[in-house]
């Protein structure tokens, strides 16, 4: 009986609340998961790295397998402060956070037959991007009773940290002379990229207590990044029958270029970092990044 009475006065309480209130100002703490779709170039470059590697494990003594996994769904974050002149509009600036990261890897064999043995190549890579999105919306609201609906429309800039890591090794299997041949190259670039974009979304708010709600809002927006610049460093080990070489260094002004190149009359998209537009490219162009896709995030408003 008492678990009843609880439940009513509850229910009666709900329905008592309205969003017709003096509340100027909000804070708002959200966080859910974001899909980028393609990444801009992205997706591309994964796939044609995964066909150009298919077709070289078909070609004769080779044998190839290759991992280029495109991850799309990640978490993300936001903070907004929110000023609401009328029941029925409202502004919102807000900053948030995402982190996208990409590992990819590929390994080459090629068999010389007979006694010669084999050489081998490992390749692996990892991308990474730290983004820091502010967001300036504009809220068209639908207040009823303890519930509101929104519609979202804005802009934003966004700033992303840039972060590349190269790996290969290459060694000699069963070769004669060559039986320690090793070679180990790594490299690394961190820069950082900006770009604009605008967005769009719903949310619904339901007001649980005076000055306190929850929203769930799902938002589509299109992003694109800049170029990617920087400067890349780069580490070198060689060893072969007790001899070792080490080397380091970088370049500097290198460019992260996006286009395609022909092997045997087939084509395939790649990206390459260069200080000059790289001649073996067809069509080559700066390497473009976009956070087109979907966010949709849950959170607690705050009103005063």
């Amino acid at each position: 009986m008492r678990k009843g009475i609880f439940l009513l006065t509850l229910i009666i309480s709900f329905l008592n609340l309205s969003y017709a209130d003096d509340s100027l100002f909000s804070l708002k703490i959200s966080g859910g998961m974001s899909r980028v779709y393609d990444g801009g170039d992205l997706k591309k470059w994964f796939n044609g790295e995964r066909a150009y590697f298919d077709w070289l494990g078909n070609q004769q003594n080779y044998s190839t397998r290759s991992n280029y996994p495109f991850k799309q769904d990640e978490p993300e974050g936001s903070f907004e402060v929110i000023f609401k002149p009328l029941d029925y509009i409202g502004v919102s600036l807000g900053l948030g956070y995402m982190k996208r990261r990409w590992n990819s890897s590929a390994e080459v064999n090629y068999n010389y037959g007979g006694n010669l043995g084999s050489e081998k190549i490992e390749l692996a890579s990892k991308e990474e991007l730290n983004v820091f999105p502010v967001t300036l919306s504009l809220i068209f609201s639908i207040p009823y009773k303890f519930l509101r609906a929104n519609l979202y429309a804005g802009g934003g800039y966004y700033y992303a940290n840039v972060k590349f890591n190269m790996e290969s090794k290459y060694s000699w299997q069963n070769f004669p002379d060559r039986e320690n041949y090793k070679h180990h190259y790594t490299s690394s670039l961190t820069t950082h990229s900006e770009g604009a974009g605008f967005h769009g979304g719903i949310g619904i708010e339901i007001k649980i207590v005076s000055h306190l709600s929850i929203s769930i809002d799902a938002l589509l927006r299109n992003v694109k990044l800049g170029d990617i610049k920087g400067e890349l460093k780069w580490r070198e080990l060689l060893e072969w029958s007790g001899y070792k070489s080490e080397n380091s260094g970088s370049e500097k002004n290198q460019t992260l270029w996006f286009g395609s190149f022909k092997v045997n009359g087939n084509q395939f998209e790649r990206a390459i970092f260069s200080e000059e537009k790289p001649s073996l490219f067809d069509n080559a162009r700066p390497f473009k990044f976009s956070l087109n896709g979907a966010y949709i995030k849950a959170g607690i408003v705050l009103s005063f």
